[in-house]
């Protein structure tokens, strides 16, 4: 994954061609994916809620009964 981002940095499809874009492009990626399959339990006054978008959308689904609305 590092060297595919490295080799679309250095063709010019970045922000300048040094290390550091693709550092910046890493910590990014890696954030929107920690975001989107984070384990993290949240307490909230609905109830527990997880923190992962993709993870909450499957629990959603999975454990109310109107599938409509969790969606």
């Amino acid at each position: 994954m590092i060297i595919l981002l490295d080799e679309l940095l250095s063709k010019g499809y970045g922000i300048g061609n040094s290390a550091i874009s693709l550092f910046i492009a890493i910590n990014v990626c890696e954030s929107i994916l920690w975001k989107s399959f984070s384990p993290l339990v949240i307490k909230t006054d609905f109830g527990e809620e997880y923190e992962g978008s993709i993870i909450a959308l499957f629990h959603s689904l999975i454990t109310h009964p109107d599938k409509l609305r969790s969606l």
